[in-house]
């Protein structure tokens, strides 16, 4: 990965980074950590919409119908949730929807800030040059207003998928780079909420994607390349230690903490298709959550709300 901001390398590099890292790493905000709540995903085919799945029982409902609707994400209360629908922004609250975005260019995989959700985090590019602009991410405020664009504007870089810490002064990205051969190279990146200080994973943790923070805010959770596949992993920014949390062949996707930090959320790929596992990170027992009769395609974009 060669993103313009600041390359960390293996060695010292990597020492800088888990000091830089720990100085920022947010105080646990007092929702954080939290009970745990349902999963929210998105499901398309029959009875297409947002979904949540109760993470003990397994009980399944459907909270809001939506044909095109995209990446969504709980707010800090875990009663509201922002998403993205035809290239917009909506907040749903109790199955009643509110458009905050009505713009010409995609705005996609938006991100509630913690600890009040006060602002949104989203990637966008330029519609009419879609191979020349980039991509680059974006803030405003809950209504829509005082919108910024906080990473640079590169056509060699493609920068998505953000993520705020509980407290919202980090966002956690992945930034993806084309080289001259042609080929892509993808990592997580973390930078304060204003964009400044921006700062990429060493190369040895390899291609990584979608990260999103632990609720004490000093560990990322996200999904790294592997020759067999796709496993899920968490990083410690103090120690910049990585452990892998799913086996390569389930093909993990987006991967999200519980609110108590206990347990990680994952989709996965097994033998009787796409289902939403759970891992225990002190047993190390992992669960289906949904089952092989659920027909559905489940948007692998997931979100774990505090009760």
């Amino acid at each position: 990965m060669r993103p313009s901001a600041t390359r960390l390398t293996l060695g010292v590099a990597t020492a800088i980074l888990g000091a830089v890292m720990l100085s920022w790493a947010p105080a646990a905000s007092a929702t954080f950590p939290g009970e745990n709540g349902k999963i929210l995903f998105r499901k398309t085919g029959r009875q297409a919409g947002f979904w949540t799945v109760a993470p003990r029982s397994g009980e399944l409902e459907r909270i809001a119908k939506s044909r095109d609707g995209g990446d969504a994400q709980w707010g800090p209360n875990g009663k509201t949730f922002v998403y993205a629908e035809g290239g917009d922004i909506y907040l749903s609250r109790h199955g009643k929807k509110e458009r905050v975005t009505s713009t010409p260019e995609p705005e996609l995989a938006p991100s509630l800030s913690g600890p009040g959700g006060e602002r949104i985090a989203y990637w966008t590019y330029d519609s009419e040059q879609p191979d020349n602009g980039g991509a680059q991410i974006w803030v405003m405020s809950r209504d829509g207003t005082n919108r910024r664009q906080i990473t640079e504007s590169n056509p060699d870089l493609i920068d998505q998928n953000p993520s705020f810490s509980p407290d919202g002064s980090l966002i956690a990205f992945d930034r993806r780079t084309s080289a001259p051969s042609g080929a892509d190279d993808r990592g997580v990146c973390v930078m304060r909420a204003d964009g400044s200080d921006v700062n990429c994973l060493p190369e040895w943790v390899g291609s990584s994607f979608t990260p999103s923070f632990a609720p004490d805010g000093r560990s990322l959770t996200f999904v790294r390349d592997v020759n067999s596949g796709q496993v899920v992993v968490t990083f410690n920014l103090k120690s910049t230690r990585f452990r892998e949390i799913s086996p390569a062949y389930l093909h993990a996707e987006n991967p999200a903490f519980s609110p108590n930090g206990k347990r990680i959320a994952y989709t996965g790929y097994g033998a009787k298709g796409q289902a939403i596992y759970v891992r225990d990170l002190r047993s190390e027992r992992r669960t289906r959550l949904t089952p092989p009769r659920f027909d559905a395609h489940i948007n692998p974009t997931l979100s774990w709300a505090a009760r």
